[in-house]
């Protein structure tokens, strides 16, 4: 993402893209955060505390998408949500990873 390479899982139950505040810091180029009231939720019904949203420069398989990330304030790994699974944009390329480093 922007340069850099952040690992991530595809998670067939999120309804959002979720990067983690550390790996946002770490990227070059800061994009704006956007302020919202977004309430996002574990599949647990833990509260995940959202810092707001962001458009990043996706690249998979040489291939580069703009995706919008909720931006969380939590130590786990980033996600890309079901919607990329079967996306006819993204299509084929995810399918069948789990993680992948770009």
């Amino acid at each position: 993402m922007e340069d850099v390479i952040i690992p991530y899982k595809l998670d067939t139950g999120s309804q959002m893209d979720i990067l983690p505040l550390k790996d946002y810091e770490n990227i070059r180029a800061k994009k704006r955060i956007i302020k919202n009231s977004v309430k996002l939720e574990a599949y647990n019904n833990q509260s995940i505390p959202c810092v707001g949203m962001t458009r990043l420069s996706l690249t998979l398989k040489h291939k580069t998408y703009k995706v919008m990330f909720a931006v969380v304030d939590t130590d786990n790994i980033a996600l890309l949500g079901k919607k990329h699974l079967y996306s006819p944009r993204i299509g084929e390329t995810n399918r069948c990873y789990k993680q992948s480093r770009n």
